[in-house]
């Protein structure tokens, strides 16, 4: 999970750092914000017309297991119907998506660490999983 602006904070751009931007709307995967661009390079901000939105994706935050930095896996449940990758080191594939319901299975997953947003995040811990107990990916 992401540290997630609250709206109406003060956002600047890390492609553009002279963009300054308030929030409208953020969840853990997007934040939208409308910004205002320099006029003439100076210190001056306009509003720009019409209003621009920019689509951000955060990078998620990461823990450090075993000397290994890794994604953090998701640690609250999801809505009904939201899809999530998952770990499985008994299957040959490794990582699989899945549809969450308060399943007692779905809810064991998130307890134990195994659910992810990303395929490349489940990816990482299934390979790193593979490695501590001596395999190879």
């Amino acid at each position: 999970m992401t540290d997630i602006p609250q709206p109406g904070s003060v956002w600047v751009d890390k492609d553009d750092p002279k963009i300054e931007a308030v929030v409208l709307w953020a969840d853990e995967k997007t934040v939208v914000y409308d910004y205002s661009v320099p006029a003439n390079d100076s210190d001056r901000h306009v509003r720009s017309t019409p209003m621009f939105v920019k689509y951000y994706t955060p990078k998620p935050r990461t823990i450090t297991v075993a000397g290994v930095e890794l994604p953090e896996p998701m640690r609250e449940a999801l809505k009904d119907g939201e899809r999530y990758w998952l770990t499985d080191i008994t299957e040959e594939r490794g990582v699989y998506k899945n549809t969450w319901t308060d399943h007692p299975i779905h809810l064991h997953n998130l307890k134990r660490g195994g659910v992810f947003r990303t395929k490349e995040d489940a990816q990482a811990w299934f390979e790193f999983e593979v490695r501590q107990r001596g395999g190879e990916v």
